[in-house]
């Protein structure tokens, strides 16, 4: 007897300009009242990737209006439930993964100056750099400039440091 085993597929879908995700709002969850400032800070938040866009709709106050500092204390108050898949990630990744992240969001972001920053020499991250590179963590604009492509992981790691005084490192 032959054994399927079943594989999830993974498709790359594309952020949503600002205009589509405005109207599938309307349109999908009419009882949120945005203002200019709410909308576009929803916006930023979201990048509109159609995963954040869906889950913080659903989480905001309905049937109020959304300023900016509004949409801020409801990012900040749910982004533990936003960035859940990502610690998950987080969790997975080896010290000096975690380490390079977190130089790059503190803008070191050229190879040179994050092996600089973790004292180590430029051609040891190489094998670091393409594991973030392949789950999709960072990307590289082909300058040498590295930047997180994930801005939840980015926003909670910033969030757990203003909370904590510390990033979230493995103990190893």
């Amino acid at each position: 007897m032959e054994h399927l085993v079943g594989r999830m597929l993974s498709i790359e879908i594309t952020p949503f300009s600002q205009k589509t995700v405005k109207n599938y709002l309307n349109d999908r969850a009419p009882l949120l009242k945005f203002d200019d400032g709410g909308f576009e800070r929803f916006y930023k938040f979201t990048k509109g990737i159609p995963y954040y866009v869906n889950i913080f709709a659903n989480l905001l106050q309905k049937n109020i209006v959304l300023n900016e500092d509004k949409v801020k204390k409801e990012f900040e108050k749910t982004l533990p439930i936003l960035a859940d898949h990502l610690k998950q990630k987080w969790g997975e990744l080896t010290l000096n993964e975690q380490k390079i992240l977190v130089t790059i969001i503190t803008d070191f972001s050229k190879r040179k100056e994050i092996a600089e920053k973790l004292n180590k020499s430029s051609g040891s991250l190489g094998v670091y750099l393409n594991n973030l590179q392949k789950k999709n963590l960072i990307e590289n604009d082909n300058k040498g400039i590295y930047k997180i492509s994930e801005p939840i992981l980015k926003y909670w790691l910033k969030q757990e440091y203003k909370n904590k005084g510390i990033f979230p490192y493995r103990s190893d």
